[in-house]
């Protein structure tokens, strides 16, 4: 089976080919803020179509280095219908044991190429992407593509879990980006924390150089960093600086992802490997 360094590069390879005559674009504004007019204008919406063209070359390289078994133009159940329009489905079923089958969605609206990433049998929704294709919401063609990439892996890899217990919901989508609702803390949904997240701090600050040196988990260093900025930029006092950081939240949330007894967890093992650290979806 190939690594996953090898299933990028295949990937790439086959992006050659399905973006062929297809064009890619900077961020349209890199340095300033949206115009109040580009949130009411999608410009060029058939400029979308390379984010499928990037789907399909994940689909051709997972068949073609034997990951998966591709099924094209099928009906899936969706465990809650996607908020687009899906004209069309393809499914790639991987051979590997445990793991979750991936699915992309074609949608049908005023952005024409945009896609649906779902997982698992009966397929949940992982995200839409571009979530808005106003030109204001426009970020360039490589952000859309790294983050289809990211969200593609993270299911591959077998990082992709979703745990759901009554109102509470946990979704790991990579390492590195996780969210959850219904923990009624000030950040009910804390998804996307990156360096650099909350303005008026140096982008230069990191979690290293926030954050005291010590033996703490990854949600337990992203509490004390927004502490810590919090701290800095609005000059909040400590006590008034942890409340809103949500350090409690972020702890139930990583106990729930290291003991998720009682929780329906969507999950799946690596598709290059097989491993089978993860559990399969719980019956419905």
């Amino acid at each position: 089976m190939p690594s996953v360094v090898e299933l990028v590069e295949s990937v790439d390879a086959a992006f050659v080919e399905t973006s062929r005559g297809l064009a890619g674009w900077e961020d349209p504004h890199p340095d300033r803020q949206p115009s109040e007019e580009e949130y009411s204008r999608v410009t060029n919406p058939q400029k979308y179509r390379i984010l499928r063209a990037r789907a399909e070359a994940w689909l051709n390289a997972l068949a073609a280095t034997g990951l998966a078994e591709v099924e094209t133009d099928i009906e899936v159940e969706w465990e809650e219908p996607p908020w687009v329009d899906v004209v069309s489905v393809q499914r790639a079923l991987p051979r590997a044991s445990g793991a979750i089958p991936l699915v992309f969605g074609w949608t049908r609206s005023e952005i024409d190429g945009g896609v649906v990433i779902g997982v698992g049998e009966p397929t949940l929704v992982v995200e839409v992407i571009p979530d808005c294709g106003c030109d204001a919401c426009d970020s360039g063609s490589q952000d859309i593509l790294d983050l289809l990439d990211e969200y593609v892996l993270g299911v591959v890899t077998g990082e992709y879990r979703r745990l759901r217990r009554g109102k509470r919901e946990i979704t790991v989508y990579t390492q590195d980006r996780q969210g959850s609702l219904g923990f009624r803390g000030p950040l009910e949904n804390f998804g996307r924390l990156i360096p650099g997240w909350l303005k008026g701090v140096s982008l230069f600050t990191t979690t290293d150089n926030l954050v005291p040196e010590g033996n703490f988990s990854r949600p337990e260093r992203w509490a004390r960093f927004i502490e810590a900025k919090l701290r800095r930029l609005f000059r909040l006092p400590r006590v008034i600086a942890r409340r809103f950081s949500s350090r409690r939240y972020f702890r139930q949330v990583e106990a729930a992802l290291a003991h998720p007894k009682g929780w329906h967890e969507v999950s799946g093992s690596s598709w290059p490997n097989g491993d089978p650290r993860t559990t399969q979806p719980s019956p419905r």
